[in-house]
């Protein structure tokens, strides 16, 4: 079953689609998604004690409280499902990092943050850098290229990183690049043997998010489509309880929608 979301579909299928993705359907790996409300400003504050209180228990917006089961997987659809090897810095142990001498082993990884020229730079590495990388563009999953540098395999769901982490796809010599939606669960399918390079590309919160209800409203092959948007203004929709904030944060730091952010989540 499906019911409304925020920003919890974005990493599956949320971003601007490449050339090879215009006739495909995205999320059908069947996850459920949900409708994650973002806190009413200027509430008193027992107001505000009693909605953190209701997210804590998984009731959002007055819904029926979410058993254990459900929580869990709206987490793997919202953080992709897969957790990193940490090192003693917290961080992703398998992520090389970007001050240490560049190893020949080494694979790119290309944090895909939607709305952001990730579909741009995906076609950037493919056709003028000649560079492999893995999304799956024909049919079932497959270790195949049916297009040019594009290996068959999927790593933007949390379906496909799973099966990609199975058949240790970074170690497979396929790919030049690994390319994901989800930093923690992408960064989990490094090895020691073949450590990742992270880099990414990043936009302006606010226009990130009125280029997504834009594209939300209007791409009527996507499983994120709202036809119900369709006479919004983008002020509308900031003001609704579709929109979140602090996407990216959340996706570095592990953090659920329904958990409140504080400065420990920069550290």
């Amino acid at each position: 079953h499906e019911v409304d979301l925020n920003y919890a579909d974005i990493p599956a299928a949320g971003f601007q689609p490449s050339i090879h993705q215009l006739s495909r359907r995205l999320g059908e790996d069947g996850i459920t998604q949900v409708q994650i409300p973002t806190p009413v400003q200027n509430q008193n504050q027992n107001q505000v004690q009693e909605q953190n209180q209701n997210q804590a228990n998984g009731n959002w917006k007055g819904k029926k409280v979410l058993d254990e089961e459900t929580k869990q997987r709206y987490r793997i659809n919202y953080l992709g499902g897969l957790s990193p090897v940490l090192g003693e810095d917290d961080s992703p142990k398998n992520l090389r990092n970007l001050w240490s001498e560049r190893d020949e082993s080494d694979i790119a990884f290309f944090w895909h943050i939607p709305k952001a020229s990730g579909s741009t730079m995906k076609n950037i590495m493919n056709f003028c850098f000649d560079l492999k990388r893995a999304e799956n563009v024909r049919g079932e999953p497959s270790m195949t290229f049916p297009v040019k540098n594009v290996l068959n395999m999927d790593t933007h769901t949390p379906k496909g990183l799973q099966q990609s982490l199975e058949i240790n796809l970074v170690n497979s010599g396929q790919i030049d690049v690994l390319v994901s939606n989800y930093f923690l669960a992408g960064s989990a399918l490094f090895t020691p043997e073949h450590q990742g390079r992270a880099f990414t590309i990043m936009r302006h919160p606010i226009e990130l998010a009125e280029s997504l209800f834009h594209y939300r409203k209007s791409a009527s092959w996507e499983i994120s489509y709202r036809k119900k948007w369709k006479h919004w203004a983008f002020a509308d929709y900031a003001k609704s309880d579709y929109y979140m904030a602090n996407w990216m944060v959340r996706q570095l730091s592990g953090t659920m929608p329904n958990e409140d952010l504080d400065e420990t989540h920069l550290e």
